[in-house]
């Protein structure tokens, strides 16, 4: 578990979380799991983030308000410390650090706050005080020179606040009937009622894209009542009538104002809060007298929260919208039970060593012909079941979902099998052989409403979704083409050179060059391409590739490939822009087996190469937890099992890699364009058998 949540909440920005997200994997604070905290938008945000982002926790609220929906966030999360941002934001990378070192001052510091600066760079929000109406009124002049960096203050923005989570859940927690306005004055308020601090950090920035909310009558409303209600919970009966005069006073002048100007929407929301307000004084009034009895039971220099009776708790919800019923905790932590079909590469190298970080799922059984592979991978990886028929092991495995990383030609019947027993299917890639197959397991799992996600763990890898923002940010321009070479010299025969594989290292490496480049530059159009056996002794499939596709964007996307390369194994990427041009390449080596990432240089104007490079952490085990692509591939998978979300790639990722690969497979055959979809199935057998024998009659020199 992590020790911090980072809760974004959201409502229709879903124009800013790209970027909010993105700032937020930078950060060099490593211990936290971002959260968005969607209150009911209906521009898709959480549909993109679980795509886009599927390393963030989703907290689907229902249009509740911020602060019923931050609350109910607040009661799900099991983490040490929150922290609260809104989407429209941005952080720079060390932005929690002195949030954190703010909060270890002591237990009597109860919440911290970040400097807040609007779009201009100049400060929104640098700490507050507390108006006489019950309203915030924000600082907003920038430090002068050698002021503290820490400074006392009676209330922090909940934008940028940093508190601990049994603390706002001691005391009471968010109130929700406050909707989205002035719920972190009245929080700030209770705090300090009891001896708590509440600090703001200056060496804390974060930015936010607009600073100001328009004024409508809803925002109106909120503010009026909520800033009554702030004076009748939290103040003396001398300060809460003062103000409640001055209040009246002010939002009197304010109605009359606005109905000079014509602005009768605003000023029916002026006066209903006021009326909201005088409604609600029976309930206001129990709750005072809640916070009154524990303020008196423990003196105002009390150090720590220890337990503060449920009264209070209960005080808050009498008279107002009760929060929705939220998903039972046990259900939400229980991890999944995983087993493995095929324990060579796929256990030993890719998922094996990863599974003593995974957070969400727990490895029970090992499925192996080979009865000494499932052995090894269930004494090396803890599990507790070992098998060497597949039949039965999805009969006896206590199991909720299968990685499987049988050979090609084994997928489509064992996915078929998992989805008939109600397993869950992570399938490595190559998918399958044809678009057919993909088909039958696509179909088989929507019947039976398990998740089919298909290994592309390159999706994952923190260089290739560098690559991504990149793209998606302007940084490149328009990007109009892509190369991606990937080569390497194996002399000895493997069983992904035999004849029932359907297709060689195409298939196999293919899938994943296509995959990253339907993903940059959008599906596939038209095809062509040119495929050899060279090493026609040891070969039955492909060895050697050249393949272009037109991708609907406009873009092209070319990819080339031998397993005949006298030179060092390279696997490179050139992504050409209007605006830039990006190497990504890895090499020489395997960067399935390493933890190293890609070299990255933007190229500018021919004149400039910029190392963007992605360095690792300094300890192995962080970068794993961080960034590790097989982790993260399975943690995304596990969290799909256990909340139903569509993976990042699914099964029709999948079979669209795959078509792609057989189009190529088609064009060669037929010295042609091809345009997808493919219409008919194409017989692979024959055509590669054709391939062999032009490889075994091509003239030889002498």
């Amino acid at each position: 578990m992590h020790r911090v949540a980072v809760l974004v909440y959201n409502l229709n920005g879903r124009e800013f979380l790209e970027h909010c997200f993105a700032t937020l994997g930078k950060s060099t604070f490593l211990d936290h799991q971002d959260v968005l905290v969607d209150d009911g938008s209906s521009d898709g945000s959480a549909a993109f983030v679980r795509n886009r982002f599927p390393f963030v926790d989703v907290i689907e609220a229902g249009g509740v308000g911020r602060a019923a929906a931050y609350e109910r966030a607040i009661r799900e999360r099991t983490e040490e410390i929150v922290a609260f941002l809104p989407s429209r934001s941005w952080v720079t990378a060390g932005w929690l650090e002195p949030l954190l070192s703010a909060l270890a001052k002591g237990p009597s510091v109860g919440m911290a706050g970040a400097l807040i600066l609007g779009p201009n760079g100049q400060p929104v929000h640098a700490g507050g005080k507390i108006a006489v109406t019950g309203r915030a009124r924000d600082h907003r002049v920038a430090a002068p020179a050698g002021a503290a960096v820490v400074i006392e203050t009676e209330f922090a923005s909940l934008s940028g606040l940093c508190a601990r989570r049994q603390q706002i859940v001691d005391l009471g927690g968010l109130d929700p009937s406050y909707g989205s306005e002035l719920e972190d004055v009245d929080l700030a308020w209770r705090a300090r009622s009891l001896g708590l601090r509440v600090l703001h950090v200056r060496s804390s920035i974060v930015h936010v894209h607009t600073a100001e909310t328009p004024d409508s009558p809803e925002r109106e409303s909120m503010i009026r009542r909520n800033g009554l209600a702030n004076l009748i919970q939290n103040a003396s009966i001398l300060d809460a009538l003062g103000g409640i005069a001055v209040s009246v006073a002010r939002d009197s002048a304010r109605i009359a104002w606005l109905a000079v100007t014509r602005q009768g929407d605003l000023a029916r929301g002026v006066l209903r809060g006021n009326l909201n307000a005088l409604h609600d004084i029976p309930a206001l009034l129990a709750r005072r007298s809640a916070r009154a009895r524990l303020v008196v039971a423990r003196p105002r220099t009390a150090p720590v929260l220890a337990s503060v009776k449920d009264e209070l708790g209960s005080q808050l919800s009498q008279g107002f919208p009760r929060l929705p019923a939220r998903r039972p905790k046990e259900i939400r932590l229980k991890p999944v039970k995983l087993g493995i079909v095929g324990c060579g590469t796929t256990t030993r190298i890719m998922y094996g060593p990863i599974l003593r970080f995974l957070r969400n799922g727990v490895f029970v059984a090992a499925c192996d012909p080979d009865e000494g592979q499932a052995k090894w991978a269930a004494e090396q990886y803890g599990a507790k079941q070992t098998f060497t028929d597949v039949d039965a092991f999805f009969r006896d495995a206590d199991i909720d979902a299968v990685i499987v990383g049988s050979p090609v030609w084994a997928h489509c019947d064992t996915v078929v099998q998992a989805s008939e027993r109600g397993k869950h299917v992570l399938c490595e890639k190559p998918m399958a052989r044809t678009p057919q197959e993909c088909a039958r397991m696509i179909e088989a799992c929507d019947r039976r409403d398990v998740v089919l996600m298909v290994a592309f763990m390159k999706r994952f890898n923190k260089c290739f979704r560098r690559v991504t923002e990149l793209i998606n940010d302007g940084t490149l321009g328009d990007v109009f083409q892509v190369r991606a070479l990937w080569s390497f010299f194996t002399p000895e025969r493997a069983w992904r050179d035999a004849l029932r594989t359907w297709g060689g290292v195409y298939q196999d490496h293919g899938s994943h060059t296509v995959d990253l480049c339907r993903w940059w530059l959008g599906d596939i159009e038209t095809v062509s391409g040119e495929v050899d056996i060279i090493d026609s002794h040891q070969r039955e499939v492909e060895d050697r590739v050249v393949a272009t596709y037109r991708h609907r964007s406009g873009a092209v996307s070319i990819h080339q490939m031998t397993r005949v390369y006298h030179k060092p194994v390279i696997e490179a990427y050139e992504i050409l822009g209007t605006k830039a041009a990006l190497d990504v390449e890895f090499g020489p080596g395997w960067s399935f087996l390493s933890p190293e990432p890609f070299r990255m240089t933007l190229h500018r104007g021919g004149r400039t190469a910029e190392d963007i490079t992605p360095y690792n952490l300094p300890c192995l085990d962080d970068e794993i937890r961080r960034h590790g692509q097989y982790l993260k591939e399975l943690e995304h998978f596990c969290e799909c099992v256990q909340t139903g979300a569509r993976p990042l790639t699914s099964g029709a990722d999948g079979r669209a890699a795959i078509e792609a690969v057989n189009a190529v497979y088609a064009s060669s055959q037929r010295r042609a364009f091809v345009t997808l979809p493919l219409e008919e199935p194409i017989d692979l057998e024959s055509l590669f058998r054709d391939l062999k024998e032009r490889a075994i009659n091509r003239p030889q020199r002498s």
